[in-house]
């Protein structure tokens, strides 16, 4: 478990326990792996260190799976990736799974669950966003000052086709991460956040293609895993355990041992003698304001950039612009003799997981965000406030931690959710706007907050809000909402959860994971929707050209392709799938066929991805 962000709706939030209890993984090259499911919460293997190098998986489907449903192969117990992937079975690859007459469409992620697990990831899904729109950061094709309830990303031009796996939200800019490697991002470039190499100053309200172009950008031939955004960089993790990174650079924060700003991708400095990160492997990133933070399969961590209040934790206020030790000594430091297995940036503050479920915190702490009850900074790990009577965590098992402006949250495994630190906007939850110096229970109750009842596998924070994603495919949101940032339709400041607005979804869509970030007045989430398609034809008019255009309106973020053939009759392996499928309004797309003109009969199917 290695990021407490971006969970599936249907993962299994195991202990932190497990890390200590894993099953050795006893599988032998050449061997298949025979992965039933009876239901969702039938995991095939549980190993730590599974190699999936010569062998093969073969998937039967058993039962209907509900709307955005994951399904976990291989859950990996150890911080390290999977060795390889399976001969049959390549990242990012299609699966068509078939039960009851119905065709469940999935996609292979070898960098799922909590970051390290194989994953067949629901396909139908897409991006949606709300609050916040200033210079297009919501990427729905407009430049609107906000949103008040979700709107969908536009998907067509460079993420046409593709599957979304995590989107995360920055200052002024968003990413999102793609089933292929790929990353694009949309908003403010004036700082090059963009990475598309692209003039400093523009901005785009569209996804736009983060450049990976060979001898320009370090990911060409690179596998991008995980992203991560601060208030103007931008660092993707590569599946070979190395960190790219762009954008601002004025404190160090790209780790590449300077202070320019950098309008593609550059390597996170890993030279020995020099770098932290020198022989080690890189599971897991985080970025704050203007820091950075990589966890290492040895459970290490490793931290540059900013460091005026201490978040680096190396036990000084001395910025770097190379990966530094995170400080472990003992007496000095709370994680001497632990293993970390989730990090998160906020601001000017770092929080770390251990794998024996204890939480630590380093950085600023003005408002208690370090939930150690005081208000004392550390530029060394102290431990968060688990004493009875005073901390809600008391006898609690974390499962989940996030980090906003200047607040902190941590989900435990009864579902529950605690918080500490600023809470002037009631972005902690609790039905007040005191700061906190240990955490605090979000509030849960009933006929006054959004989770009564609820069981919430998820959290993410924003710069002064807070959202929860519950099991039932609902989100829930609370503090600052002067931009929409809740997405319930008011801007209306919250101190408890209140449900995120469904209304510009279909019955059967749901929501199924929901990411900020810690300079971010705005929210992302993914959205699934049924394994069939949901459209109606609008309309159909002749260009000029000659070629025909039609319009179809869907339920938004349903993704449909269009297939086009000059007779019926033939099997649908030999229709021509069509390209250029615009999206000229949310739910609404249009395409031209360039052979209309030349056929004198043209037949058009359309059909879920």
């Amino acid at each position: 478990m290695k990021t407490s962000r971006n969970f599936s709706l249907t993962e299994i939030l195991r202990a932190v326990a497990l890390a200590a209890f894993a099953l050795a993984s006893t599988n032998a090259t050449g061997a298949t792996l025979n992965a039933i499911f009876n239901s969702a919460a039938d995991v095939p293997v549980t190993a730590s260190g599974y190699t999936a190098t010569g062998n093969t998986v073969n998937f039967t489907l058993n039962y209907a799976p509900a709307t955005g449903t994951d399904l976990m192969v291989v859950q990996n117990t150890g911080l390290g990736f999977i060795n390889g992937t399976f001969d049959n079975l390549a990242q990012g690859q299609p699966v068509a799974l078939s039960y009851g007459g119905v065709t469940y469409r999935f996609v292979a992620n070898y960098y799922g669950g909590s970051g390290n697990d194989l994953v067949l990831v629901w396909a139908n899904t897409r991006p949606f966003a709300w609050g916040d729109n200033y210079l297009g950061k919501l990427g729905d094709n407009t430049f609107e000052q906000y949103r008040l309830l979700p709107v969908s990303v536009t998907s067509s031009g460079v993420l046409a086709g593709k599957k979304v796996l995590s989107i995360t939200a920055g200052f002024y800019h968003s990413l999102a991460l793609c089933s292929d490697g790929s990353v694009a991002a949309w908003g403010d470039n004036w700082l090059s956040e963009l990475g598309d190499n692209g003039d400093a100053g523009f901005q785009s309200c569209v996804p736009v293609a983060v450049n990976s172009a060979s001898g320009i950008s370090t990911l060409y031939g690179k596998q991008v895993v995980a992203i991560a955004v601060g208030t103007g960089h931008s660092l993707a993790l590569c599946s070979d355990g190395t960190v790219a990174a762009w954008g601002r650079n004025d404190f160090g924060q790209l780790g590449d041992n300077s202070t320019r700003q950098r309008a593609t991708p550059v390597t996170v400095n890993t030279s020995p003698g020099i770098s932290a990160l020198y022989g080690k492997t890189v599971v897991a990133i985080a970025a704050g304001a203007y820091h950075s933070l990589a966890l290492c399969s040895d459970g290490s961590v490793a931290a540059w950039g900013y460091n005026g209040y201490g978040q680096l934790g190396n036990n000084t206020t001395v910025g770097a612009s190379v990966p530094v030790a995170v400080n472990t000594a003992p007496g000095v430091s709370v994680l001497s003799n632990k293993t970390v297995v989730v990090l998160a940036a906020g601001l000017y503050h770092s929080l770390a997981l251990c794998s024996d479920g204890s939480v630590a915190a380093w950085g600023y702490n003005g408002y208690g965000q370090l939930g150690d009850n005081t208000t004392v900074g550390a530029s060394v790990a102290v431990a968060v406030n688990t004493a009875p009577g005073v901390s809600v965590l008391s006898n609690k098992t974390v499962m989940a931690i996030a980090a906003g402006g200047h607040h902190s949250l941590a989900l435990c495994s009864d579902g529950t959710v605690a918080a500490w630190g600023y809470n002037d906007y009631g972005q902690l939850g609790n039905n007040s706007t005191a700061q906190r110096h240990v955490p605090v229970a979000v509030n849960t109750t009933p006929g006054v907050s959004a989770l009564a009842g609820k069981t919430v596998v998820a959290i993410t924070v924003g710069l002064s809000h807070s959202l929860a994603l519950c099991a039932d495919g609902t989100v829930a949101a609370w503090g600052l909402n002067i931009s929409g940032e809740l997405g319930d339709t008011t801007t209306t400041e919250r101190h408890v959860p209140v449900a995120v607005n469904t209304g510009a979804l279909a019955a059967s869509q749901r929501f199924t994971r929901v990411t900020s970030g810690s300079a971010a007045s705005h929210a992302l989430a993914l959205v699934a929707g049924s394994p069939n398609a949901e459209f109606t034809l609008a309309g159909a008019r002749r260009l000029t050209n000659g070629s025909l255009r039609f319009v179809f309106t869907n339920a938004p973020g349903t993704l449909f392709g269009v297939l086009a053939a000059s007779n019926s009759a033939m099997p649908l392996s030999n229709w021509t799938s069509l390209t250029g499928l615009t999206e000229v309004s949310p739910g609404q797309f249009q395409f031209t066929d360039p052979q209309a003109t030349n056929s004198p009969r043209r037949f058009y199917r359309v059909r879920s991805p």
